[in-house]
């Protein structure tokens, strides 16, 4: 009898206790999840951050359209420049924007295009027919047909000091099927160069009125610093710098969009000369669009009868 009491006694101290085995099952599943390292929590804020689109440029959102003036150091000219931006109704910073570079013609500046022509206003009708918000930036280009020359380093006061601020200053989309250039008379010139020697920036290009002369007139001469050498005027130097021969094989598998306007009774760049550009290019592989209006002249009044073609143009080739 003594022997079985002992027996159930070392039994039952062998066998688990209850109490002891729910406090372990209860541990075990109510145990708190580890916290997540620094590393772990650094990593989640990224993902979240590249979900969403950040505010690019110093500039702030607006509701509505506005052309600012504003002024730039050019270390390629070595001096202050003015410049002037319309910013598109709805302006937001999250996202990214189209660029068009608008240049003026010789003897005039940047103001042009909104104290002679209304730009803002036809801009602001264009881009609400079209859909395709853009910023559009009025380059200040002295007389100097947008080149590199001895005169001024402009074309790289464009193509790196100003469009180099603009991505500082402004969300600026990349890349060049983002970027269009256009201008008239001597800027309609200086689209052409800058189009087809920077493919890299620019993918297309407008010119109204272009200054694509076959002979350049002996009174406009002296007022084109780019091409005078110890101040007389250098055929050689116009030649060799004219944009027809940026049109190379390479430039011409890229198929920039070129867009020309002119007025057939133009005395000062006679229509001869842009049909002559024209048909130049289309020889070389490239497939530009032609405009020429029955009426109007090398001034303002065609030109403000032109431009909203032009801005139009160019806000299709920013859709492409």
């Amino acid at each position: 009898m003594v022997v079985l009491v002992i027996f159930l006694a070392l039994l039952a101290g062998c066998a688990p206790h209850p109490t002891a085995q729910h406090r372990a099952v209860s541990a075990s599943t109510s145990r708190p999840m580890p916290r997540p390292t620094r590393r772990q929590q650094s990593s989640a804020r990224s993902s979240s951050a590249a979900s969403a689109p950040s505010p690019a440029g110093t500039t702030p959102a607006q509701t509505a359209s506005s052309l600012q003036r504003l002024t730039m150091w050019s270390p390629s000219l070595h001096k202050t420049w003015p410049y002037a931006v319309y910013i598109p109704a709805h302006y937001d910073p999250a996202r990214r924007y189209p660029v068009i570079l608008v240049l003026h013609g010789m003897d005039g500046d940047y103001t042009n295009f909104f104290q002679l022509v209304d730009s803002k206003t036809i801009l602001d009708t264009e881009i609400a027919q079209k859909g395709t918000p853009a910023l559009v930036v009025f380059v200040d280009g002295g007389n100097d047909f947008y080149i590199n020359s001895p005169a001024a380093a402009m074309d790289t006061a464009i193509t790196q000091d100003l469009m180099g601020q603009l991505q500082k200053q402004f969300a600026l989309a990349a890349g060049p099927d983002q970027h269009v250039v256009g201008g008239v008379s001597m800027g309609g010139y200086g689209a052409m160069s800058l189009a087809f020697r920077h493919p890299d920036v620019f993918h297309a290009a407008f010119g109204i009125s272009p200054a694509v002369w076959r002979t350049v007139p002996a009174a406009a001469q002296a007022r084109m610093p780019a091409f005078l050498t110890n101040g007389q005027w250098d055929q050689a130097r116009w030649n060799a710098a004219f944009p027809l021969n940026l049109v190379t094989p390479a430039l011409v598998r890229r198929q920039p969009a070129v867009y020309l306007a002119s007025a057939k009774p133009d005395t000062t760049v006679p229509v001869a000369n842009v049909t002559s550009f024209a048909a130049a290019l289309r020889a070389r592989g490239l497939t530009p669009t032609v405009a020429l209006a029955d009426s109007g002249g090398h001034n303002v009044a065609y030109w403000r009868q032109a431009l909203p073609q032009a801005y139009a143009w160019s806000l299709d080739q920013l859709k492409k």
